[in-house]
């Protein structure tokens, strides 16, 4: 299994003026993409990231719940 591997991208510093910008594009022959924390605020990444042409495996960071409730944000990503 090839995987691809992500983090720290912080893209909610991005999204006022590059509101699609993910920063990676998908790597030839991966199997998976891990989002490995701190990609988007909230779930900006579920967005950012649904139509990836591998599966997703996105691991909430630190980052995701600043400026919000972490039991909140959680119930948003699920």
């Amino acid at each position: 299994m090839k995987i691809q591997l992500a983090s720290d991208l912080h893209l909610e510093h991005l999204s006022r003026h590059f509101p699609d910008e993910t920063l990676i594009r998908p790597a030839h022959g991966v199997d998976l993409l891990v989002l490995a924390g701190d990609i988007a605020g909230a779930s900006g990444a579920v967005t950012l990231f649904a139509n990836w042409p591998v599966p997703v495996l996105y691991v909430m960071g630190n980052h995701e719940a600043y400026g919000g409730c972490f039991e909140s944000v959680q119930d948003e990503l699920r």
